[in-house]
């Protein structure tokens, strides 16, 4: 009996062996498994039987990238790729398709552009839903006398445009195009394009379900006008032309502009209009990064901002004194900007300032600052700040929620004193002017010191406290031990003390 059992197993084991298991699964499944691999070899698929072939012709995406083919050289590399393209086109249907992700690395030539021409017209009749568009240029942008030798987008792409979700193109050219339909269209992508304003102004128009639209390096924008009131997210990047904005956005939540980092000093915005008080009613994140302007356009635009909760700047320029005042603000960042005279912040509310000043030193603190910082629970600065030990006071003294403080390279800094009974971390970094340190935080949790060995007259911490004490060398060559042992005993109730000393040579004592 029992042999007959085995046997029966064995033979049912010989039998599963022979079975396509994967070919019985059912076709969404099958798409699935097929979503992580490359159009060429799904294409390959296509010859294991004929079910193979009715799945590759309904798989809902198409991905056709040049990069595949360049272990070859390159008339092969190309020629390969446009065979692909051609096996594509002559086995499957456009009827079920969702996504075309169309990628090129080598310049156009004409069989490339009558190829995309028709893979683009079958897409678009198809009703694509997500068109992905990559072409390589001779350069990082398109300038004016380089349009004739990049690939113009056909015009069914704005006429038959109804059932696009998302549009995303590189390295092409746009044209006036008359009918232009964007029913459905949420996200667009435009990256080294060359776009007039009065057609991104129209495109912009006749999209009236975006939320996410991308500028980068766009050749040919000089003013950028956009009246959308679903927009919700805006960036623009390294526009080299691009002089003013236009816009009543009033859905717009992030907005987020960088000029060419290259041309730094020389990208200036020099106008921002608005049409109603309720523009951007609902923008909480604004970044700008490597951009100059004065002082009045510069309140002028943020004023526009009522419910600003995220301001970013980074390399900006901004000529006279700013003032920062801001009712929701709760998170303020600046890292290199010029801002040629003093900083006013006015922000109840806010939680977080990061300040970073390698250029030159810029004075910040407002001068009531038991208003302007009441809420703030972590402040970073780093650099040539103009911070006297007497505003390093005020602001531990008036912080009464302050939680994190750090202080690096500050070289303003002689005599520090902090006394805060919220403060639980405190990082004091290469503060070279440093004399004495007086820290009074009884809830400190974490401490870190870089720098030549300091003089800690009082410290009052907790018990729990994780101390970390980097010490370099100064113009001696080594510390002697008492110096190491009196610097121990100022943290002896600390519940962890990390000692790095590097010294020529080392004193080892109990």
């Amino acid at each position: 009996m029992e042999q007959n059992q085995s046997k029966k197993n064995r033979n049912q084991e010989e039998e599963m062996v022979g079975v396509d298991r994967i070919s019985n699964l059912p076709d969404h499944v099958i798409h699935h498994i097929l979503f992580f691999l490359p159009t060429k070899d799904i294409i390959c698929t296509s010859i294991v039987s004929k079910r193979w072939v009715h799945l590759f012709a309904t798989f809902p995406i198409i991905d056709l990238n040049e990069e595949w083919y360049l272990n070859f050289d390159v008339p092969s590399c190309r020629e390969r790729f446009l065979d692909s393209m051609r096996l594509t086109l002559l086995r499957r249907s456009m009827m079920h398709l969702d996504t075309l992700q169309i990628c090129t690395v080598l310049l156009h030539d004409n069989l490339l552009d009558f190829l995309l021409d028709r893979f683009i017209a079958l897409a678009m009749r198809g009703n694509v839903r997500v068109l992905d568009l990559e072409f390589a240029t001779k350069r990082h942008t398109i300038p004016e006398e380089e349009c004739n030798a990049c690939y113009v987008l056909p015009r069914i792409i704005f006429s038959a445009g109804s059932c696009l979700v998302c549009l995303m193109v590189e390295g092409c050219i746009f044209k006036v195009y008359n009918a232009m339909n964007f029913q459905s269209l949420k996200t667009l992508s435009m990256v080294n394009t060359h776009i007039r304003d009065e057609m991104l102004m129209e495109m912009i128009c006749c999209c009236p379900s975006i939320e996410s639209l991308t500028l980068e390096r766009c050749h040919g924008l000089k003013t950028i006008r956009v009246f959308n009131g679903k927009l919700e997210h805006l960036r623009i990047r390294s526009c080299r032309e691009l002089e003013a904005f236009e816009m009543d956005v009033p859905s717009l939540q992030s907005f987020k502009y960088k000029a060419s980092r290259y041309l730094v000093g020389q990208i200036e915005i020099l106008g921002f209009k608005t049409t109603s008080n309720s523009s951007f009613s609902s923008l909480t994140t604004f970044v700008l990064t490597h951009v100059k302007m004065t002082a009045e356009i510069f309140q002028h635009m943020i004023s526009s901002f009522p419910q600003l909760v995220i301001i970013t700047l980074k390399f900006c320029e901004i000529v006279k004194r700013p003032k920062i005042v801001f009712a929701k603000l709760k998170k303020f960042m600046v890292e290199d900007c010029n801002f040629r005279d003093k900083v006013d912040i006015m922000a109840p509310d806010l939680e977080y300032l990061t300040y970073v000043d390698n250029l030159r030193g810029c004075t910040f603190i407002p001068s009531n600052i038991d208003v302007g910082f009441r809420a703030l629970k972590t402040l970073s600065l780093e650099g040539h700040i103009e911070l006297s030990d007497e505003s390093l006071q005020f602001v531990c003294s008036y912080c009464h929620l302050l939680e994190h403080l750090s202080l690096r390279f500050c070289s303003g800094l002689k005599y520090i004193k902090i006394c805060n009974y919220s403060l639980k971390s405190l990082l004091l970094e290469e503060c070279g002017n440093v004399e004495d340190c007086n820290i009074d935080a009884p809830i400190l949790l974490f401490f870190k010191y870089v720098g030549p060995l300091l003089e800690f007259s009082y410290v009052n911490v907790s018990n729990v406290l994780d101390t970390k004490l980097h010490l370099r060398p100064n113009h001696r060559d080594n510390y002697q031990p008492f110096e190491l042992r009196n610097l121990l005993w100022k943290f002896n109730q600390a519940r962890v003390i990390t000692l790095i000393c590097k010294l020529v040579k080392v004193h080892i004592f109990t």
